[in-house]
This record gives C-alpha cells, sequence and structure tokens, in this order.
C-alpha cells in the first residue's frame, strides 16, 4: 500500500506583506485650499488595510472580505500596480488560515527547469549536486494560503504541476516516490487576459477554470481618482515620518497635477512618485515643483491644447489678417496666463518662472488682458487639519 505523509513542517519563512496604505499612528497634514476633513475617510470593511473612497474598490473589498472563509480559489485581475498582492494578503488575513503563513510566489521569476525543486523540494541525491535534502514552496505553506503573483507567466510544464496540486492535493519532492497531501489555499493573481491565452493555446482550459472559482477585478487608478488625494495625504504622512521631514502641508497644485497624470502604474507609480517628492521637498509644504518633470508637462501640454482649440466662424476671416491674428493670439495668451495662476496658486514669481515670461512683460500683459493674480490665491491661506488615524 502506497504511504502517505502528512506536511507538518513549520514554514522556512515568513512571506512578503503588501503594502499597507492605512497608516499606524495619529498625524496630521495640512492642505492650503483643498480639504476632505469633511468627507471623512470611508473604510467599507472593519481594520482593512486598504483605503478607499471608490464605490467600486469597496465591492472588490466586500466580495474579497466575503470569500475569505472559505477554501475558494481565487483569481485576482488587475494592472501592474493596483494592489493585487495588498488584495491577496486581505484574503488570508480575514480567512481561517491568518494564523498560518501566506507564502508569495513570484511565478514570472522561476526558471522552467527548476519548477519542480522550487515548488516541490527534493530529497538528498535526486540529481548532481542535491546533496541535501530541500523543503519546496508547497510543503512550507502547509496550513496557510499560497499566492500565485503573475500567473499568466507559467510554462506547460509548471501549468501541469499546478494542476494536479489543485485537484488532488497531492504532490512529490524531487526524487522521492512518497506521495504528500498537503492542505493550501491558492490565491492568483495577473495583469493579463487569460481567457484570450487560453483561445490561443497557450494556457491550459482546466487549469484556467480552476483557478477562477472567484475573479476579483481591480480598478486601475484612472478610474477611482478620487483616491488620489486620499491615497496622496497617506503617502506624505508616510515618507515624511520615515525620512524625518518636517512636512506640514500640501499644495494644491499637487492635487491639481497629480489628477490630471493616468497613472500607468496604477498606485506603486503614485506612491513612488510621491516618495520622490518628500525626498526633494526641502520645505514644509510640499509642491508641484517636486513632482517629476514628465507629469508636470503632461498637464501643461494637454491644458495648452485645451486652451488652443479655438472655434472659427467664417466672420472671424473677413477682417484683415493683422487684426484677425491679434484676436486669436490674445485669447490664447490670455487662457494661458489664467491656467499657470491657477496652477501657481496666484504666486506671478513662480508662473513668471514657469513660463519664462518675466518682469515688466509679464505685468504688461496681465494688465492688458485685466488679470488679477489675487483671484487665484487660496482665501486667506486657511488650512485644514487632515488627520489620518490607524483603523
Amino acid at each position: 500500500m502506497e504511504a502517505k505523509e502528512r506536511l507538518t513542517r513549520d514554514p522556512v519563512g515568513e512571506a512578503r506583506s503588501g503594502e499597507t496604505w492605512m497608516p499606524r499612528h495619529k498625524a496630521a497634514v495640512e492642505l492650503t485650499s483643498v480639504s476632505i476633513s469633511s468627507r471623512p475617510v470611508e473604510v467599507p470593511v472593519p481594520s482593512t488595510h486598504i483605503l478607499t473612497r471608490n464605490a467600486r474598490m469597496w465591492q472588490v473589498i466586500h466580495d474579497a472580505v466575503r470569500v475569505a472563509p472559505s477554501n475558494a480559489t481565487v483569481l485576482i485581475v488587475g494592472e501592474t500596480g493596483t494592489g493585487k498582492e495588498l488584495l491577496a494578503s486581505e484574503i488570508h488575513r480575514f480567512s481561517r488560515r491568518a494564523h498560518k503563513p501566506l507564502t508569495v510566489i513570484n511565478c514570472a521569476a522561476l526558471a522552467e527547469p527548476l519548477v519542480e525543486t522550487e515548488l516541490f523540494g527534493h530529497v538528498r541525491g535526486a540529481f548532481t549536486g542535491a546533496d541535501r535534502h530541500k523543503v519546496g514552496f508547497f510543503e512550507a505553506a502547509d496550513g496557510g494560503t499560497v499566492f500565485l503573483d503573475e500567473i499568466g507567466e507559467i510554462g506547460p510544464l509548471f501549468q501541469l504541476k499546478l494542476l494536479r496540486v489543485l485537484e488532488q492535493r497531492e504532490f512529490n519532492r524531487v526524487g522521492d516516490t512518497r506521495r504528500l497531501y498537503t492542505d493550501i489555499r491558492f490565491i492568483s493573481a495577473t495583469n493579463r487576459d487569460l481567457e484570450a491565452k487560453v483561445r490561443e493555446g497557450k494556457f491550459r482550459e482546466d487549469l484556467y477554470y480552476r483557478l477562477n472559482v472567484v475573479t476579483l477585478t481591480l480598478p486601475p487608478l484612472r478610474k477611482r481618482k478620487e483616491d488620489i488625494e486620499l491615497l496622496t495625504c497617506h503617502f506624505v504622512e508616510l515618507f515624511a515620518r520615515e525620512l524625518d521631514k518636517p512636512i506640514r502641508a500640501i499644495s494644491a497644485d499637487v492635487f491639481q497635477v497629480l489628477a490630471n497624470h493616468d497613472w500607468p502604474g496604477n498606485v506603486r507609480e503614485l506612491r513612488n512618485t510621491i516618495q520622490r517628492a518628500v525626498i526633494l521637498c526641502d520645505t514644509d509644504v510640499l509642491t508641484s515643483d517636486t513632482l517629476p518633470e514628465a507629469i508636470r508637462h503632461a498637464r501643461d501640454s494637454d491644458d495648452m491644447a485645451g486652451a488652443q482649440s479655438i472655434e472659427f466662424d467664417e466672420r472671424d476671416f473677413l477682417c484683415p489678417f493683422k487684426d484677425a491674428k491679434e484676436k486669436f493670439l490674445g485669447q490664447f495668451e490670455r487662457e494661458y496666463l489664467i491656467f499657470h495662476l491657477k496652477l501657481n496658486n496666484g504666486n506671478v514669481a513662480r508662473t513668471a518662472q514657469r513660463t519664462g515670461i518675466y518682469g515688466a512683460n509679464l505685468y504688461d500683459k496681465l494688465r492688458r488682458y485685466q488679470i488679477d493674480p489675487n483671484r487665484f490665491r487660496s482665501a486667506g491661506s486657511v488650512t485644514n487639519v487632515v488627520p489620518l488615524t490607524a483603523p
């Protein structure tokens, strides 16, 4: 009769934890003109580490917490940087397996020839160089949760081996004939279209249906822009504390620039952007000049393009060329200056620096177009304290 062995080995190490967006202690951030104190931080599930105001994200979190106590396999779909690992860690934390490890496996980093020994381990003498017993990921994760990140990158061998574990919860160490049984809950994640890969014959259909018993789709940051302000405040507080920076306020123009960006790298890109800004900030107020040039210029380009979208009427061309040119050139100049004054909170010196229009030339244009810079200043520089407290 074939021997059966139940895994009881302790894990060899703890899994990496995901990014936590809620701070763990009380802090305060002041904003020059953007107040969120009247819009309290909504946390859809008690004690969740995910910070959001977006209704679609609330639903994803709600579904994740509902499925967490079960043993159902979960497939998390979303673009790079949307927080798939964080959501997986939340599912594990709300599950009955929370006292056991969450083992994170980056599937894209596993070389095909090493898949078996990495996942299942090997016994001494199994192959040349195997001079000791090796515990594989699945053996170490017994009783806990395995998070298979970038599952869409795995090759045919990995797919076949994984299917057997999902179906029968069994495997063999390399070089060992004994069958091992393990109790693992699987969560996988991908930024690829697995259905398309199935149609192309690049991903096993039976494995796909085993993985997506429950599918959770994370929206990209550009679809949840109401969270940019919330996450920015948190990341500023987080990195200011970490880097011992005395930042007490965030300028309104920071939020204006950030809201205009599409964030192809999603929350991870925003996090890195704010970390850079905090590092470069030399005052107690974080301003837009600490943001990457590409993000600032993208906003300038978009708004300038909009300012130049002038609708013409045939009557505009009946006047002499010089008069028509002056009319539309003046309209462009006025909109251009207004845009930059808004961006710089009515600061004329900063507007001059960003536009390259200095001294008397700038003041002459402001008088000509009857533009009052004071209209674009925050009223009395009133500040609002925004508490960021742990759940």
